[in-house]
């Protein structure tokens, strides 16, 4: 049966569309600029959603990042690409393998009838953590032996920066809690001793922890991603996965995993409580992306659908939809929710104040335009209004035009619970002191603790939160 966009069937005779698109995709893996833009894809997208695994082999999830992403092929070239995914790769060869997010179920109401069957498993016994509760979390470290004798020295310059972001990062999650322990992926157990001496050359104290247990260093296939947030969202026993989270080899995680009928990605989806409610908040790219593979197939599910499923999965009280008023799609400058807002305590949300998101006509965020500012200050007080009445108090921080249009976002932020119950936030330092001073003041005026890390992953469009994700605490 021919794939549909918008109800319009694409004919076999496509092949050759196919065939330029998947090349597009396959000849790029060092993300070649020139080829991008010569095909007026923005390289800054296309480095998102190359994450290629460390065999070099794309595979189902790749072709999800590229619509989740809005690289800019045609639909014709899109859909022809879905083809010859779906051929290369049939599902029972794809980890990722729920029915709904894959092109072999061709019957619309097959579709809903996965999301029923979904709703209808019991899972009562699943506990929602919140997300200052987390007491278990991990990394994943880029492997370096898959491009060339040149990138391969340039990635592991890079591997190193990554590395010792990562081992600050661990040092303060150790410290702030008792509980806490870090889990470090690493692609093969040849580099598992290189890994430690290069986070321990970083972090000397980390030795001890490691030598204590809370410090672990463990073999995990890389998909050539450092964003541990893009691979799931945990609960108290199980690890969530969907359509827009990364191909990640789990099985090597040892974690129970629950696959959903719903496109999220971790850094737009969060887990907090009000008022004794356990509850679920999910960002506007989110909802976006899975009305639109829904969509795809001919078939819908509606927002209240959307919430049942999340509901059910998290075995949370509420759903909390952040929608972005001003388009179809999230904003520009905040695809995930986590550029925007982090939840460190019961009935509290941090967010940027939206009178300092402004423009500016400084290098080289006035790439940026003004309307995509514009959208962001309406989006971010849209998100406001609505977590007002959901009961929410709101602190607001400042940031500055120069952040913003670099993607650098102080709420991209990991709120830790302390042994003494007091809230410590571990947030991502971008060498402003007059910002970070002010954002400092702000919280611990509130008796909340600010330990900052210098941060370099914003020149990948991520912060902290992005390159920090959490297991089951069991």
């Amino acid at each position: 049966m021919p794939i549909n966009v918008n109800g319009q069937p694409i004919q076999d005779n496509n092949i050759q569309e196919a065939q330029e698109a998947l090349e597009i995709i396959e000849n790029n893996h060092q993300f070649d600029s020139t080829i991008f833009q010569d095909r007026n894809i923005d390289i800054r997208e296309a480095t998102f959603i190359m994450d290629r695994n460390s065999d070099g082999i794309i595979n189902r999830s790749d072709l999800d990042n590229l619509w989740s992403y809005h690289v800019r092929l045609n639909e014709r070239q899109f859909c022809a690409l879905a083809r010859l995914f779906a051929e290369r790769f049939p599902r029972e060869e794809n980890q990722e393998g729920f029915a709904v997010l894959s092109q072999d179920v061709t019957d619309p109401m097959e579709h809903r009838q996965l999301m029923l069957d979904f709703l209808a498993v019991p899972r009562s016994h699943i506990n929602a953590i919140p997300e200052y509760s987390h007491r278990n979390f991990f990394f994943t470290v880029m492997p370096v032996d898959v491009l060339d004798q040149d990138a391969r020295e340039s990635r592991q310059r890079q591997r190193g920066i990554e590395i010792n972001e990562q081992a600050s990062i661990a040092n303060e999650i150790l410290q702030a809690s008792s509980q806490t322990r870090c889990t470090i992926f690493v692609d093969s157990e040849t580099g598992l001793q290189d890994v430690r001496e290069e986070y321990f050359r970083a972090v000397p104290a980390l030795r001890e922890q490691h030598e204590t247990g809370r410090l672990i260093f463990q073999v995990g296939q890389n998909n050539n991603s450092i964003w541990a947030q893009d691979i799931g969202e945990s609960t108290q026993s199980e690890f969530i996965i969907g359509g827009g989270t990364s191909p990640y080899r789990r099985d090597q995680m040892n974690i129970s995993l629950v696959h959903i009928p719903i496109r999220f990605a971790g850094g737009d989806i969060t887990t907090t409580t009000i008022n004794g409610e356990n509850i679920v908040i999910v960002g506007h790219g989110s909802i976006q992306m899975t009305h639109a593979n829904y969509d795809n197939f001919v078939t819908t599910i509606s927002d209240d659908e959307i919430r049942a499923v999340l509901q059910h999965a998290f075995s949370v009280d509420r759903v909390i939809l952040l929608t972005n008023p001003t388009g179809n799609k999230a904003p520009e400058l905040a695809f995930h929710i986590d550029q925007v807002v982090t939840f460190p305590s019961p009935g509290v949300a941090i967010m940027l104040m939206p009178e300092t998101v402004t423009p500016t006509t400084s290098l080289p965020e006035a790439e940026i335009t003004e309307d995509a500012y514009s959208e962001l200050r309406g989006a971010i007080s849209h998100y406001q209004d609505q977590l007002r009445q959901a009961g929410f108090r709101i602190i607001e921080i400042p940031t500055t035009s120069a952040h913003v249009g670099n993607f650098q976002s102080y709420t991209n932020a990991i709120p830790i619970t302390k042994d003494d119950g007091s809230t410590v936030i571990i947030m991502p330092s971008f060498d402003d002191n007059s910002t970070e001073e002010q954002i400092r003041s702000i919280l611990e005026r509130e008796g909340m603790e600010v330990r900052f890390v210098r941060n370099m992953t914003w020149e990948r469009r991520g912060n902290t939160h992005c390159i920090t994700g959490t297991l089951p605490n069991e």
